[in-house]
């Protein structure tokens, strides 16, 4: 069995001058404490449940909520429950869910309409506990006992829904009855000669025979719940200040008296017996021979529930102060003083068998780990307002601040002054080489016995501060500054900007870490990196798993590299090769919050994390015992924006038109549910690769008809993928036009109506240009560059050779998806700002049936990063025309198969989007092609139509088209267009426009 944490304190003084400090502190077990500030609809919580599926259920006197790492959800009595006041929950043998009141009905749960079912025999239920609560459930085939003091109901759930009900009561002076799973137990409590007297008898096929138990003197009058459970041989009754412990092999008993006043809470789990109590928290009750040991781990509450869950975390409830969790039985942490003004650590090292750490607030602790870590308070806060230490030897350490040193003995607790003499002759300060810069030279300082020396090593030093540094051999050395890394190599007098050289621009270096010989490991704002000489060799960045980008630590252990970033803790297994490197989140596994991590320090058993929230500690032998498997859970499946799905039992069934997919899917992971990273896979008849992302949902749009298969996995806190995956099938049936001769008549009928339409559409714009003047004919002359009718014969034709060709498979996806193609542009046209998503939609159309027509398998790469493209708005139909003017100008010419790039960035209040080709270049195209008079209209006309976007939005717009160069050599084309950020709320804050500049703007696109 696990060991926790026993708490013990251990007093002792140490002198700082005249100043007197005694403070001492245990590691306390680290917990999380949630609250109605974090979603609870109550702090009065009186039970914790886990259901089969892994979601954790809090009862309190305002509802009963359901939590899934992330968000709790809440349920009333909008949602079935009669009343507000749940006592606690219990999940039947079939997997209903239960829930019972203070008032004395049962709620079962409905997962499919999400609600609570009220059955028609609460009414009778009450009337027959006669307003005594119901303490607890028990399911034995179709027979549900209902517990309560003194007595306990059967309800005989019958045919056609009927219930049968029996209220079995116990003698006057019996305690309370409790059901156990495999027989009953009857308590009676009896008071003579002013001793109060304990007997219990047991009766049920599923226990030996016992005769009763009579008159076992007990601690107090026990008038009130008791608590009991069967471990093994061993049956435990706790009730007032008294443990019974009664072994059904030897028939022998015993009475202890608690160090607290049990609340009936006792529950089993992997660590020993969990036990509330009035007053004094959370205790851990281990049986140890003939006597038990107890560990208090919440303290000074009211704790009214508890349990383990699938994860091994440990869930309390208070009558008075929400919930509190404790993921992670090694997680340990120290409790701050309330006059520590901060707990952001400043410096922290190892000396010896201790380490010692710095505050921002000036407060210095030394921290030792023989059996349990302990902290001692050196330096109160503010004292001498020092952040950064280092030390000297085993008994002196070295404070500075501001150009300030001070010296600190460790055996004698004093402070005193130091000179740089002093530094010099003390420990590592002798062999230390400290590289700075001052105005625009790059110094050295180092000691020589006694003496401190500076020496200029560089005369023209560009770069600025230097943040972190590491000596290699023969005076090459590594430089972390905020722009870049620097290499410099003492004896050649050369500087190798690292960063600049392999492409990395504001490369910030926080930590170097040597390897030895000349390769180091980098921790910076942009991953960890391995750099060898001047060169990068390897990346591990966020999307290898990193909790972050920006890097603070680094601390290698036990061949594995642990990682200290701006939102947590991971280590890297096999960091050293490129192929096996495996990041597993530390953070996610100690159930720690997101957090920066600036300092990682190791002490006997246990790891030190220094971080921006104070100290967490873990032992390392056993942070990595227990395997756990996270569940994934699909939640729901929206379809073409729409119709929303839950149910998941069957397949899914789907029209051809709808089979646009968002699934959306969390993991039940309660050590940090904001660690996850998911693998997926949309299979079909073929093999299909995993895909990997961090988001809790996925896009499927526009699906093709077929059968299909959706799988869904988690990463482990190990770094291993769930044993559970989470899975739909999924079928979306053909169009019944998806026949030859509706082929054939809907290519003829397509062409007839596509010259039809654009025959009266050029009419329409012909006589709204007319009617609205140059600002109209500019849009409509807009609208035919969009989309116009040469593309669309053009897509036919590719239809007509197909068919002539007997192709009717390939026939039929063009026309598809240039029908799909036709619908989107009519739907976008019809407004003058669009969501970004739509936009892109047809674009991704409009692409491959480019591909269609060229037979060239371009590669296009859209980069949206973090844009979210269904809030962002952009013109209707604007990119449209210079992607097919890189296509059939840039790429086209090519005699290899092409590339095209869009890259979105927001920055700022403005939306950038850069289109880029690898084709000829604008000179070659335009000897290849003639003059095009329409494209040059349309760059006018897109001009102006972001001259009216500015003037409607008062807001900075740009468009350009230039060479793309690499290595300085023409690689193609890029244009850049820079327009508003616009979304719902800020598009309408920041419309100025007029009536009859709104009636312009809509009449191009009607």
């Amino acid at each position: 069995m696990k060991t926790l944490l026993y708490i013990f304190s251990v007093l002792f003084s140490l002198p700082i001058f005249s100043q007197q400090i005694s403070t001492n502190d245990t590691a306390q077990l680290f917990y999380r404490h949630f609250t109605v500030q974090d979603g609870l609809p109550s702090n009065e919580a009186y039970f914790g449940y886990q259901d089969k599926a892994g979601y954790i259920w809090i009862c309190t006197d305002n509802g009963v909520s359901r939590f899934d790492g992330i968000q709790f959800k809440n349920y009333n009595s909008a949602d079935g429950l009669r009343s507000n006041t749940i006592f606690g929950c219990k999940e039947d043998k079939k997997g209903n869910l239960w829930m019972y009141s203070f008032a004395g009905e049962l709620y079962s749960y409905q997962p499919k309409t999400d609600n609570f079912y009220n059955p028609r025999f609460n009414d009778s239920l009450a009337h027959l506990l006669a307003g005594r609560a119901i303490l607890d459930l028990v399911f034995e085939g179709d027979t549900t006992y209902v517990v309560t003091v003194g007595a306990y109901v059967k309800l005989i759930s019958k045919s056609k829904g009927q219930t049968e009900m029996h209220l079995i009561e116990g003698e006057s002076q019996t305690l309370s009855v409790k059901i156990l799973s495999n027989g009953e137990l009857v308590v009676i409590n009896s008071t003579e000669e002013n001793v109060t007297r304990f007997n219990f008898e047991i009766n049920g096929k599923g226990f030996p025979h016992v005769e009763t138990i009579r008159n076992i003197p007990i601690n107090g009058l026990v008038q009130q719940q008791l608590s009991s459970l069967q471990q093994g041989n061993d049956l435990y009754i706790v009730f007032g200040e008294n443990l019974l412990t009664y072994n059904f092999k030897t028939k022998q008993h015993s009475i202890e008296i608690l160090p607290f006043t049990h609340i009936p809470a006792l529950k089993k789990s992997s660590y020993g017996l969990l036990s509330g109590s009035y007053g004094k928290g959370l205790w851990l009750l281990n049986k140890a021979g003939n006597s038990f040991t107890y560990n208090q781990l919440i303290k000074g509450k009211n704790i009214s529930g508890c349990f383990e869950d699938k994860q091994g975390g440990i869930w309390a409830c208070s009558q008075t102060d929400g919930v509190y969790f404790m993921p992670n039985s090694t997680t340990l942490s120290f409790a701050r003083s309330l006059n520590d003004a901060s707990r952001r650590v400043t410096a922290m090292f190892t000396n010896g068998d201790s380490a010692f750490y710095m505050t921002y607030a000036g407060a210095m602790y030394m921290v030792t780990a023989n059996e349990l870590p302990i902290q001692k308070k050196l330096i109160e806060p503010g004292l001498y307002n020092m952040r950064n230490m280092m030390t000297l030897n085993k008994n002196e350490i070295l404070l500075s601040a501001a150009g300030r040193n001070l010296k600190y003995t460790i055996s004698s607790g004093k402070v005193d002054g130091i000179s740089s003499r002093d530094i010099c002759e003390r420990g590592t300060k002798q062999s230390q080489i400290d590289v700075f810069s001052r105005h625009h030279y790059l110094m050295m300082k180092d000691c020589h016995g006694a003496s401190q020396n500076e020496s200029l090593i560089f005369e023209d030093w560009k770069h600025g501060k230097i943040f972190s540094q590491s000596v290699g051999e023969n005076g090459k050395m590594w430089l972390g500054t905020i722009n870049d890394l620097i290499y410099f190599d003492r004896s050649t007098q050369k500087i190798s900007e690292i960063g600049k050289k392999n492409g990395i621009r504001n490369f910030s270096v926080k930590y170097i870490l040597s390897l030895g010989k000349d390769s180091v490991m980098v921790a910076s704002n942009q991953g960890v990196f391995l750099v060898v000489g001047d060169e990068i060799k390897k990346s591990i960045t966020h999307e290898n798993g990193l909790s972050s980008d920006k890097v603070l630590t680094l601390f290698p252990l036990d061949g594995e590299l642990w990682v200290g970033t701006s939102k947590g803790i991971d280590r890297i297994k096999n960091y050293k090769n490129s192929n096996k490197a495996l990041v597993v989140s530390v953070t996610g596994l100690t159930g720690i919050s997101k957090c920066p991590v600036t300092h990682l320090v190791s002490i006997g058993n246990y790891i030190l994390a220094g971080t921006d929230e104070g100290v967490y500690i873990f032992d390392k032998k056993q942070l990595f015992d227990k395997s756990i498997d996270v569940v994934p859970v699909i939640t729901d499946l929206m379809v073409n924006d729409d119709v929303r799905i839950t149910e998941f039992n069957d397949r899914v069934e789907l029209n051809y038109n709808k089979n646009s997919l968002n699934i959306h899917f969390n993991a039940l992971n309660y050590r940090n549910a904001l660690f996850n990273n998911y693998r997926y896979r949309l299979s079909n008849d073929e093999e299909t690769n995993w895909s990997y992302t961090t988001q809790n949902y996925v896009l499927f749009p526009l699906l093709s008809p077929g059968n299909y298969e959706f799988e869904l996995q988690v990463m482990n806190p190990n770094g291993s993928w769930s044993e559970t995956t989470s899975s739909f099938k999924l079928t979306i049936h053909k169009a019944f036009w998806q026949t030859w001769w509706f082929i054939f008549l809907l290519v003829i009928g397509t062409i007839c109506g596509a010259y039809l339409f654009f025959r009266a559409r050029i009419r329409q714009m012909q006589k709204l240009g007319e009617l609205t003047g140059e600002l109209s004919e500019a849009k409509m002359q807009t609208l035919g560059m969009q989309l116009n009718p040469h593309f669309v014969f053009n897509a036919l034709s590719s239809v007509s050779d197909h068919m002539a060709k007997n192709d009717p498979k390939t026939t039929l996806k063009i026309l598809a998806k240039f029908a799909t193609l036709m619908r989107l542009v009519f739907r976008n046209s019809r407004h003058a700002i669009i969501p970004l998503e739509d936009e892109l939609k047809a674009l991704n159309l409009y692409i491959e049936l480019e591909k269609m027509r060229t037979g060239k398998e371009f590669i296009c790469d859209m980069n949206i990063e973090t844009i979210n493209v269904a809030e962002c708005k952009v013109p209707a139909l604007l990119l449209q025309p210079f992607v097919e003017n890189a296509i059939w100008h840039g790429i086209e010419p090519l005699p290899a198969n092409g590339k095209l790039d869009l890259l979105f960035i927001r920055v700022g209040d403005t939306l950038q989007i850069e289109i880029t080709d690898n084709g000829v270049g604008r000179l070659k195209a335009a000897l290849n092609k003639p003059k095009d008079k329409r494209r040059i209209h349309s760059i006018e006309i897109i001009k102006e139509r972001l001259e009216l976007l500015k003037t409607k939005y008062d807001a900075y717009t740009h468009f350009e088209i230039t060479d793309a160069f690499e290595d300085q050599e023409l690689c193609g084309t890029k244009v850049l267009i820079i327009l508003p950020w616009l979304s719902d709320s800020e598009a309408r804050g920041r419309d100025r426009i007029v009536k009859r500049f709104m009636l312009d703007g809509n009449s191009a696109y009607n």
